[in-house]
């Protein structure tokens, strides 16, 4: 629907109808005022001292995120994303990345379509582990005939889908049920630094470059197996695109094509392997570049939230599915999404609170790392995975000791997904 079409003026705008000039004006001036107010609020970069100076922190900023997605759903389709091939259309786009603190979709946002990014369902989790379970890959019927042959095993990765892809593919479901949507991109991107390699990569992966990529190719087999199964017509249609990108983390770095990365740093290095990435490389290319002659899936449009895109610098670790309703403006997060399985979520939280000991802390060792738990309200799966990971927490003895000497601060809040509006629970 063109933003004209609509009926309601926006809240605070006297303009009864809106013009496709006038909404472009509107929204220049959204965002001027949004930069000026997101400026008053950048995060100290030595980090935050106490809890309460991050929770206030945290309610002033969130005040802003709400108020700009109220702003995106009042401009209807005017700032959904669209398929590329066939720009009448929406596409859907989940997209899971690392939860390395470089890693964000404002980087590739130009700013007068900011609004944008909560179109996006980001999936951030450490390394894009996904489905740790399944430890080796050699082949897409390999993968197929292990889980056959572990129905738990592939109905618990299935419901670990479930929580994090699904509700997304529901919602797009309903526009292409009403003629409105045509595509939904599941994209699986990994991390380095071309201008370091091989350091500055991916640290759940030891830097290992050819591990990172083997698991976004896993990833890709394991989401094709999930849609077939669970959603066999419209699989059968095309409505899935399935891919794999690759986030140079450099400065200015774009997204390029995993395959590329593949053949120019992996296949001289692998015996054996060259099948699989052949494979990738065939099926989960990415569907449009940017700039096809340098392999550029997605350009470098800006760094509007002034994170640390060169190395880890992070001083807190953010548990949530709703990431945009906490963005912090000046300091880089780590950030991974709610799962249905406690345990794994959990050895990526001491994974990732590590990083943030051997790198923020070491610099900065009188400043305590914070771990923010953030649930979706209403969500009782996820309410589930939050009690058990507590427990887990609870129970774990170098975390607790962190808590009562103060090296490590624990927030937790319960954001609304409707409104993305959050409210502190502790």
């Amino acid at each position: 629907m063109r933003i004209d079409e609509q009926k309601p003026a926006l809240r605070g705008y006297p303009t009864p109808t809106l013009t496709d000039k006038t909404a472009d004006d509107l929204q220049k001036s959204v965002s001027a005022r949004a930069d000026d107010t997101l400026r008053v609020h950048l995060a100290p970069q030595e980090g935050f001292e106490d809890l309460e100076s991050f929770k206030q922190y945290l309610l002033q900023i969130n005040k802003i995120y709400a108020g700009e997605y109220e702003e995106f759903k009042k401009t209807g389709d005017k700032y959904r994303l669209r398929d590329p091939e066939n720009p009448e259309k929406l596409r859907g786009h989940i997209l899971a990345e690392c939860a390395d603190g470089r890693n964000s979709i404002m980087l590739f946002i130009r700013p007068k379509d900011a609004l944008s990014r909560f179109d996006y369902e980001w999936v951030p989790s450490a390394g894009v582990i996904l489905a740790p379970e399944v430890n080796t890959v050699n082949s897409y019927n390999q993968v197929e005939e292990f889980l056959f042959r572990k129905p738990h095993l592939m109905e618990s990765i299935f419901k670990r889908f479930d929580l994090l892809f699904g509700q997304k593919i529901e919602d797009c479901l309903e526009d292409y049920k009403n003629g409105k949507l045509s595509s939904i991109y599941l994209e699986f991107q990994s991390h380095f630094d071309s201008e370091h390699h091989p350091a500055h990569g991916c640290g759940a992966h030891g830097n290992n470059l050819i591990m990172a990529q083997f698991e976004t190719i896993k990833n890709c087999i394991l989401a094709e197996i999930w849609v077939k199964q669970k959603y066999p017509e419209l699989y059968e249609k095309g409505l899935f695109k399935i891919f794999r990108t690759i986030h140079d983390t450099k400065t200015d770095g774009p997204v390029i094509s995993a395959a590329a990365i593949d053949g120019k740093y992996l296949k001289e290095r692998l015996v054996g392997g060259e099948k699989l990435l052949d494979f990738a490389a065939k099926n989960y290319e990415s569907p449009v570049m940017a700039d096809s002659s340098q392999n550029i899936v997605r350009k470098y449009e800006g760094n509007p939230t002034e994170i640390e895109t060169n190395e880890h610098d992070e001083q807190t670790l953010r548990v949530s599915n709703t990431h945009f309703a906490s963005t912090i403006m000046g300091q880089s997060v780590l950030e991974i999404s709610w799962t249905n399985d406690a345990s794994i979520l959990f050895e990526h939280i001491k994974i990732l609170l590590g990083i943030i000991e051997k790198n923020f802390r070491k610099r900065n060792p009188n400043t305590p790392a914070i771990l923010h738990l953030d649930v979706l309200k209403g969500n009782l799966p996820i309410g589930d995975t939050f009690k058990n990971l507590m427990t887990l927490i609870k129970n774990d003895d170098d975390i607790q000791k962190r808590l009562k000497d103060g090296t490590l601060l624990l927030c937790l809040t319960e954001t609304d997904r409707d409104t993305y509006k959050t409210e502190l629970v502790s």
